[in-house]
């Protein structure tokens, strides 16, 4: 079946003739992919909208999802506004496995998220890709990390952040029972991939001496762990890269920044330097009350207009203002205790720091930093109405 990614639109193909991207696009753009099932389609438009809001190159979605779900992501896509829709092209893919039983790849740990294993296998025609779950949000360019594949060595040919930073309090480390990378393993929320890399490789394997291709090797290796796994296609992607170590690039945490990084103390070092360049609100934070700051951000995101009337830049003395806000942001009550502690947020650091480099001409910062603040104002409301005002820090931000 022959498609072609088109601004804002997908033209129907005709029955019989195979998938490709249109070539002179694809090469010139960065490829996203994401699986969307059940009632992620919110959590899918909201991620895609964060992407081409921040991102600076043109970008190409890989949508793949139910068939119920297809003329919902149309409608939303395209209803979204001109200016922005050059900015991307689309495709829409049904749910499909190459190998084994479908019914038992859909069932894995969450609805269809075992498609991202069978990517490579789908999406011949493109060489690279980076995949996302549908609660991922971007707060700067997919331009950065999609640079981390030119750091690949001659082996590398995927890239992931550790699932934990420290492996005493790590899951792999106390509860897996089966191989995985590292010392705490990897969280597969955010991949980076060369696809041309994986289809060209023999993987070794605990199944049979010699070297399997990765389409090969998926349903084997499924069966034989399958009744020692719980995060599905997560911990198989840990077993094939702890028998083939030398295939895995780890990007640090700021790339794939998760509630687990500042629920137990602030133990990513890399957001605290850098800030949080991509934000997984896993555990399903951005839909309850656990992790405020979580919610607030994608609450921002999915109610954000797209056009931003401010000058936020000639605000007085932003750069002050900014920095106090990197201090002052992100407030909590530490358990049993009426103290006040820092939640540990560093993005407005980040964004800080965007803005001293240039803010007038970095156009990214001045919608990054219209997103932040309104952030903050979400997050002011939501202590006022829980009669908490007393833990918020006393800052006139405007």
């Amino acid at each position: 079946m022959k498609s072609h990614l088109r601004e804002g639109l997908v033209v129907k193909p005709k029955p019989g003739e195979q998938k490709h991207s249109k070539e002179p696009s694809s090469l010139q753009c960065m490829h996203l992919a994401v699986v969307a099932c059940g009632d992620r389609l919110e959590e899918t438009l909201i991620m895609l909208k964060s992407a081409v809001l921040f991102s600076n190159r043109r970008l190409c979605f890989h949508i793949f999802s139910e068939d119920s779900l297809k003329p919902e992501f149309e409608k939303k896509l395209q209803e979204w506004p001109s200016s922005y829709a050059k900015k991307f092209e689309y495709n829409i893919y049904p749910i499909t496995f190459s190998v084994g039983n479908a019914q038992e790849w859909k069932k894995l740990f969450k609805p269809c998220a075992a498609q991202r294993l069978f990517l490579p296998v789908i999406l011949k025609d493109v060489d690279s890709l980076l995949y996302v779950d549908t609660d991922v949000l971007f707060l700067r360019p997919i331009d950065d990390i999609w640079h981390i594949l030119k750091e690949f060595n001659s082996t590398q040919l995927a890239a992931m952040a550790p699932e934990h930073e420290i492996p005493k309090i790590g899951w792999y480390s106390r509860f897996a029972r089966h191989p995985y990378y590292g010392t705490t393993g990897v969280n597969s929320g955010v991949m980076l991939m060369n696809l041309t890399r994986i289809r060209n490789t023999q993987f070794k394997n605990s199944m049979i001496p010699s070297g399997l291709t990765w389409e090969e090797m998926l349903y084997p290796l499924y069966q034989k762990y399958k009744n020692y796994i719980t995060w599905g296609d997560q911990d198989l992607l840990n077993i094939i890269f702890y028998f083939n170590p030398e295939c895995l690039y780890v990007f640090p945490c700021q790339w794939n920044y998760r509630p687990d990084h500042c629920m137990y103390g602030s133990n990513c070092k890399g957001a605290e330097e850098e800030g949080v360049s991509i934000l997984h609100g896993n555990r399903g934070v951005y839909h309850d009350d656990k992790q405020p700051t979580f919610k607030a951000l994608y609450e921002v995101i999915r109610d954000k207009r797209w056009y931003a009337t401010e000058n936020l830049c000639s605000v007085p003395r932003l750069g002050d203002r900014m920095l106090a806000v990197t201090s002052a942001f992100g407030i909590a009550r530490s358990p049993g205790h009426r103290k006040v502690t820092a939640w540990h947020f560093p993005s407005w650091r980040r964004c800080y720091i965007i803005f001293r480099k240039n803010c007038v001409m970095f156009a990214t910062a001045i919608k990054m930093y219209e997103v932040y603040a309104l952030t903050w104002r979400r997050l002011f409301i939501q202590y006022q109405l829980a009669g908490r005002m007393g833990e918020f820090p006393p800052l006139s931000f405007f």
